[in-house]
């Protein structure tokens, strides 16, 4: 959505086409964009939408993001005969972004994507990991992929992060806060997290807030009760605003299994919090430089996990992430995106520090 408002904002004509608009992010979008809500969540309702949207108003360039609306962009050109631009958008190793599937969902989805990656005229990776894998894993040429980082908008993250946050777990308490953003899912490994925090708890006082919802609630309630931190953990569910508690917090954690542009942890240097994160596949290694900006630990190591939020709590002296997070500009992206979806040069991507 920030990446839309950004190109209308440089006079282009830009659609958000959507399945549906029933979502907490709605009122997100930026005003500049026109809504096409096909008002369904079905694919094989979609589909047919979408070709009709592509022969009604065929548009110079159209883009997707995310595996299932790849398939379905690059099958309704094919079938809507529409001859423009086609870019595609891999956000994520592929392996980690299809871990959460069901087995034989998983294998059609890989199948799907096989054969239609290669038919996009470009594909946008947000890290070198995604870059790679999509190269090795679908035999695309390497010409056809670039690889542009997620924007930072440290001003708006800092705008949002003043606003106050509801509820008697955000007041101020001598405990030390630890907050991690992101959906409920076994990709996000939020045990690990918790196995660490006992560990932090028995140690010093510490509170911890986990931002997000999905499907592994209750199994991670469960563990929580089983671990003795009901009184010290709290699950917010979903908040469209992350960063108040983001910035209430004295660490941030990331215990991600992979990622492709880790956004929580760019948006936490942004905020100027310490961080601590799993050296997991994807790019989380290069944002922090390979441990200069925050502090990296091996994926599902809790006892690892625990040794780094301590030493995060007791440094005096973190280092200021906020030089970090500017090197992701929205400028920067917005320029490298057009220059893409436009089959035009462009070396912005390439100016971008460690990317």
């Amino acid at each position: 959505m920030s990446l839309a408002g950004a190109i209308a904002r440089e006079g282009f004509a830009v659609d958000l086409v959507v399945g549906e608009t029933k979502s907490n992010l709605y009122g997100e979008i930026p005003r500049e964009v026109k809504v096409v809500d096909f008002a369904t969540r079905s694919p094989l309702r979609i589909l047919p939408q979408l070709i009709a949207y592509l022969r009604k108003q065929n548009p110079r360039t159209v883009v997707s993001a995310l595996d299932l609306a790849n398939i379905m962009l690059i099958i309704a050109a094919a079938l809507a005969g529409y001859r423009g631009r086609v870019v595609v958008s891999q956000r994520a190793v592929v392996d980690a972004s299809l871990d959460d599937l069901p087995a034989v969902r998983r294998m059609i989805t890989r199948f799907l994507l096989r054969i239609c990656m290669t038919r996009a005229d470009a594909v946008i990776s947000n890290s070198h990991a995604a870059a790679a894998d999509v190269k090795a894993t679908f035999d695309i040429d390497a010409g056809k992929v670039t690889i542009i980082p997620n924007a930072v908008d440290v001003e708006r993250i800092g705008s949002l992060a003043r606003q106050p946050i509801k509820g008697d777990f955000a007041e101020a308490s001598e405990q030390r806060l630890i907050v991690s953003v992101g959906s409920l899912t076994r990709r996000k490994d939020v045990p690990t997290l918790l196995r660490a925090f006992k560990i932090v708890t028995a140690q010093m006082p510490a509170r911890l807030v986990v931002v997000g919802e999905g499907p592994e609630r209750r199994s991670i309630e469960a563990l929580i009760a089983e671990l003795g931190l009901t009184g010290t953990v709290r699950l917010t569910g979903f908040d469209a605003n992350p960063y108040a508690w983001m910035a209430a917090a004295t660490v941030v954690v990331s215990a991600s299994t992979g990622e492709g542009f880790p956004n929580v942890i760019a948006e936490a240097l942004a905020l100027g919090r310490s961080v601590v994160a799993t050296d997991c596949p994807g790019d989380t290694a290069e944002l922090l430089e390979r441990g200069k900006w925050g502090r990296l630990v091996p994926v599902g190591d809790h006892a690892a996990m625990a040794a780094a939020i301590l030493a995060a709590l007791d440094e005096s002296n973190p280092p200021d992430g906020r030089v970090r997070a500017a090197d992701f500009a929205p400028s920067k992206t917005t320029a490298s995106y057009l220059a893409v979806l436009l089959g035009t040069p462009d070396r912005s991507a390439a100016s971008i520090r460690g990317f």
